[in-house]
């Protein structure tokens, strides 16, 4: 049986025929996730299939993809640049919350809003 191994997926994909593509392979390969992220255990090949994607004519461009999959140094700066822009938009729905005025909720989301807050250093 081959060796699998755990990975993350995430996607941030404002398109609506992008997205509904990005959810139809990861739903392929995942075992379970929230929204836009999903963890897989994937084999070698299977990540290899994921990543590569079907067809579209563009071999530079999905090269250049692949290379950065295989770069850790470039996917540590755009996993840190997803992370940080899903944080910047949980404080903001947070924000919004705690203008509607609702009691119960806006302590809540006070004190949700002073943890994310705090990611930054």
């Amino acid at each position: 049986m081959p060796d699998r191994a755990l990975y993350l997926a995430a996607y941030d994909v404002t398109n609506a025929d992008r997205l509904q593509a990005a959810l139809r392979v990861l739903k392929g390969y995942a075992s379970g996730g929230q929204k836009s992220v999903f963890e897989c255990f994937l084999t070698a090949r299977e990540r290899t299939a994921m990543l590569v994607g079907a067809g579209h004519g563009d071999a530079r461009r999905r090269l250049g993809q692949y290379r950065l999959a295989l770069d850790a140094g470039a996917r540590l700066v755009l996993a840190r640049r997803l992370i940080a822009a899903k944080l910047r938009a949980q404080i903001r729905l947070l924000d919004a919350a705690l203008n509607v005025g609702l009691t119960r909720a806006a302590a809540a989301a006070g004190d949700a809003l002073d943890t994310l807050r705090g990611w930054r250093g």
